[in-house]
């Protein structure tokens, strides 16, 4: 996959954190960076996907009874 160049500001102790990340991973803070946001990314997709998917089933119909739920 081809890379492109992204710039951000971030709270000087997430920098640290991060460059300290980096150096125990023997990484650069760019890869964990990186890694952190499609790790985000990936996990965001899933939720909506559940999310999508919970309000097709409600507007079939398809819903938990109340017995279900006080279990």
């Amino acid at each position: 996959m081809a890379s492109a160049t992204f710039s951000m500001r971030m709270n000087a102790d997430v920098r640290s954190a991060l460059e300290a990340e980096a150096k125990r991973r023997d990484r650069s803070a760019a890869y964990i960076a990186s890694e952190a946001i499609e790790s985000y990314l990936s996990m965001q997709a899933g939720k909506r996907e559940s999310l999508m998917a919970a309000i097709k089933e409600a507007d079939a119909g398809i819903f938990v009874s109340g017995e279900a739920v006080e279990k």
